[in-house]
């Protein structure tokens, strides 16, 4: 029998939105932990901006504001405690090779460019880890394409990267541990937990 995510792989017969799928699984996985320690969670709403960024290819003079749109991060996370907001770019993958990450090149420019001081997260969805770096402190990445993708990337290494809680210092190492368990059994459930699958988002 098939488990899940080969059930839900894409094919002639089939054309589920993985990627759009695993999208919200590492958003709601990260989000979930950061409210767990009181962080204040708010989507850095894309949806808002979209139809003025297709109005704008659609009369050909997109320039700045539209590749500053489409890489705009997925979260804004607000601690009120010290009344600072951090902005959170989160990508998933099904592998658990947390040595390094392949990113589409503009993708990635972008985020050097027009957002420095957010963090990207890279959830792995296998093994329930998440690494997080400042994206201005992300300093080795080499050029890599993906046959099956055939776009230009980058194989960033992920030596710079940590766990969530040296991110988000308010979150504790053991209470962190407990929750990332509960999720993991619920993966289990469906299959996604203990593989090593080579899809992300």
């Amino acid at each position: 029998m098939k488990n899940t995510v080969e059930l839900l792989q894409p094919n002639k017969n089939n054309v589920f939105p993985l990627d759009s799928l695993m999208g919200s699984i590492g958003q709601a996985v990260v989000e979930t932990h950061l409210r767990s320690f009181g962080y204040e969670v708010y989507p850095y709403i894309y949806e808002k901006n979209r139809s003025g960024v297709n109005d704008s290819e659609g009369r050909g003079y997109s320039g700045i504001a539209t590749p500053k749109i489409k890489s705009m991060p997925d979260l804004r996370i607000y601690d009120r405690e010290s009344n600072e907001n951090i902005l959170l770019h989160i990508k998933t993958i099904f592998g658990t090779d947390e040595t390094g990450y392949w990113i589409n090149k503009n993708r990635f420019d972008n985020y050097k460019l027009y957002w420095p001081n957010a963090f990207l997260a890279i959830y792995f969805i296998s093994n329930a880890t998440i690494r997080c770096c400042k994206i201005d402190n992300i300093r080795n990445w080499t050029d890599e394409t993906i046959p099956k993708i055939l776009e230009p990337g980058y194989h960033l290494s992920l030596s710079e990267f940590t766990d969530l809680p040296h991110c988000f210092p308010r979150i504790r190492h053991d209470r962190f541990n407990e929750i990332n368990t509960v999720i993991q059994d619920v993966f289990k459930v469906f299959g996604y937990a203990g593989k090593n699958y080579n899809i992300q988002n």
